[in-house]
């Protein structure tokens, strides 16, 4: 007969996985590699997101999954497939604000992988989360439909999706996106919609890197754009050298 699987449940914990995630919460470990939780806490960026327990690290910066449940399967070699979904916040980028909740499917197992994963509780009934991976190709995901602001001047919004780069920053990608400009009295001056990318981390912080235009409005009074097609200069991000990274062409 097969072992017994076996459960256990751990408060207030902390895991590091790779070069780039961090949990922090209560997750339920089972005897089969898989684990479950709620509370959690998802770091991506350039950290750690915590020099000491409870102690945020005034360096990081990046994006942070928070109020999450997550759901995560270990595999040999270090591999592993997580679904965690939750409310998202920015770190170590002050005066920029972000709301919104998202999603992480990340899947680095080489596997095809449908599971549910039960969340235990000590003070009500469980809940579960749901791994949904169709194919065997690597998953690195991180989406939602979010709004950015800094002060009550600027505002970027629409469905967001995050990719960690191999020099640690995060590229963004919004989809249906605004951009809208306020005076000082909070009145709306002009509005743009398209979609847009930029990258937060490194040394340039906050950077707008594209917007492709279809409507915009200035004091209420606006317009719609026909189709276009923005052309952009092929790029490619390079795992190493990385961008900025200094090294020894003796070596």
């Amino acid at each position: 007969a097969a072992p017994p699987k076996i459960t256990v449940l751990a408060e207030d914990l902390e895991i590091t996985i790779g070069d780039f995630v961090t949990i922090h919460g209560n997750i339920s470990f089972a005897s089969d590699g898989s684990f479950a939780g709620d509370g959690i806490t998802i770091f991506l960026g350039q950290g750690p997101y915590e020099t000491s327990k409870g102690v945020r690290n005034p360096a990081a910066i990046g994006v942070a999954l928070t109020n999450g449940k997550v759901g995560m399967v270990r595999f040999a070699g270090g591999k592993y497939a997580l679904h965690a979904e939750g409310d998202i916040a920015l770190i170590g980028l002050d005066g920029l604000v972000v709301s919104g909740r998202v999603t992480i499917d990340i899947n680095t197992s080489g596997q095809a992988i449908t599971r549910v994963l039960t969340i235990p509780s000590t003070s009500g009934p469980p809940s579960s989360v749901t791994l949904n991976f169709a194919s065997t190709a690597e998953v690195l995901r991180f989406t939602g439909s979010l709004t950015f602001r800094i002060g009550n001047v600027f505002e970027v919004g629409g469905t967001v999706a995050f990719d960690k780069q191999p020099n640690g920053e995060v590229q963004v990608a919004v989809a249906g996106a605004s951009i809208r400009i306020r005076g000082g009295d909070g009145t709306e001056i002009f509005s743009l919609s398209g979609s847009a990318t930029f990258t937060i981390g490194g040394t340039g912080g906050f950077r707008l890197q594209t917007f492709k235009l279809n409507g915009f409005s200035l004091f209420g009074v606006g317009a719609t754009l026909g189709s276009q097609t923005q052309v952009l200069f092929p790029t490619a991000e390079i795992a190493s050298p990385y961008a900025g990274q200094v090294f020894d062409r003796v070596e």
